[in-house]
């Protein structure tokens, strides 16, 4: 072992990231080019007789996570827009040059009667001027600056308006996906990051220790409104016609270092085997957004692969890539899926999961209780015998998941407690 492996050992690891949380200050004032971040209640446009918020909605996925926000924010009188963005193909850094055809998020945004203005000018070939607007709060979803058109990026957008972050999921996951999830680079130019859960806020002040000291008030934990109503939501996937209904949702990368990867081209064919097997069962198949780009990228599943299997979605098996993550999982008798964010989810609504999730990933304080409930199986057969099993009714952990349910005690009131954040804030 070299000397400065030894040294590594015997520094406590709270001084690499407070030296890596002051870098990370230092990069974003540097990018700013010296301009100050708002973070106080006097950066709001004092001639606004009413506060400014936009939503930045990249993935129109992820608008069920800030809709309760906004619809309360709207409700308190304040102005409110959604800025509708192209987003990324192939999950890598924006190229406007193909990116900018993307219309999913204006499309949602239609069909939801926002308030929303597109960011691409498809005619003028510009982007929306935000700064213009004049927003005093920027809500964003997703911490990936690098996937987001340079005018919207949350460093320079820091330097006019408040920047909040609502993560896109609830944290399962430890470890490097929780890093991922909460980027250093990002939460610097945040005014709030609102953590999910009492794990993750015990973990921000471990991990940002010295962001954390400079700015006690960043990282706030209100609960995560992706759950808000979600016990009781009604599924909009039809599945009138069909006696059951299971939906499966396979990740988008097949390998990771921290969990099992997608099983979606090991097990395709014996899906549709299953259904084809079962015509009186909706069998759904909700892939994540990036599955088959990131397939075609990388060569695993080739675009003739994809047409056949998109092809063979008819009859009682549904291919879903609507904008609304949770419609299949609420359409679902049983759930079967990779690891995802949207597991608790599955949780919050009652569904017996078959994980197919082998590694035993590190997971949070929270997903750990949520695991416990679920059914696991590591090759379709096992799947398979598990689906019988519980379309026939015979679910042993329905009690665990109504225990793991209290515990967890999801109030439905996430949303409210955020946007009665911002109304307190823009009061003063």
């Amino acid at each position: 072992m070299g000397i400065k492996q030894i040294i590594g050992r015997m520094i406590p690891r709270v001084v690499f990231r407070a030296r890596d949380d002051r870098r990370a200050m230092k990069a974003a004032e540097a990018e700013a080019g010296g301009a100050q971040m708002v973070v106080s209640a006097k950066g709001l446009k004092s001639e606004k007789s009413q506060a400014t918020v936009v939503f930045v909605l990249i993935y129109q996925q992820s608008w069920d996570i800030l809709s309760g926000v906004y619809e309360r924010l709207l409700a308190a009188g304040m102005r409110v827009l959604v800025l509708a963005v192209p987003k990324v193909m192939n999950n890598e850094p924006y190229d406007a040059a193909v990116d900018t055809a993307d219309r999913a998020c204006e499309d949602l945004c239609r069909q939801q009667g926002l308030n929303f203005v597109s960011a691409f000018n498809r005619e003028t070939g510009e982007w929306f001027d935000l700064e213009a607007f004049g927003p005093d709060y920027v809500f964003y979803s997703r911490p990936y600056d690098e996937q987001c058109p340079e005018p919207y990026r949350s460093n320079p957008v820091s330097r006019y308006a408040k920047v909040c972050y609502i993560p896109y999921g609830y944290n399962v996951a430890a470890g490097l996906l929780l890093e991922s999830a909460y980027r250093r680079l990002f939460a610097v130019n945040c005014w709030r990051v609102f953590v999910t859960q009492e794990s993750t806020l015990r973990w921000t002040r471990k991990y940002f220790p010295y962001l954390s000291r400079r700015r006690p008030e960043l990282f706030q934990m209100l609960g995560y409104p992706g759950y808000d109503g979600l016990a009781k939501a009604d599924c909009a996937l039809p599945s009138e016609g069909f006696a059951q209904v299971i939906a499966w949702f396979p990740r988008w990368v097949t390998e990771s270092d921290v969990n099992s990867g997608s099983h979606f081209l090991q097990y395709r064919e014996a899906f549709l085997a299953f259904a084809a097997k079962h015509p009186d069962v909706l069998c759904i198949c909700r892939p994540h957004p990036l599955m088959f780009g990131n397939f075609r990228k990388t060569g695993q599943f080739t675009a003739e692969e994809e047409a056949r299997f998109r092809a063979a979605c008819v009859g009682n098996v549904l291919l879903d890539e609507g904008a609304d993550s949770r419609a299949a999982g609420l359409a679902a008798d049983v759930i079967v899926a990779d690891m995802t964010s949207l597991m608790m989810g599955f949780l919050v609504m009652d569904k017996p999961v078959i994980s197919c999730d082998s590694k035993n990933m590190p997971y949070s304080e929270e997903a750990l209780l949520m695991d416990a409930t679920f059914y696991h199986a590591d090759g379709w057969l096992r799947i398979e015998a598990l689906l019988e099993q519980l379309l026939s009714g015979d679910d042993p952990m329905a009690a665990a998941r109504a225990d793991a349910r209290r515990k967890l005690s999801f109030d439905d009131r996430a949303s409210e407690r955020i946007a009665d954040h911002i109304i307190a804030d823009a009061g003063r």
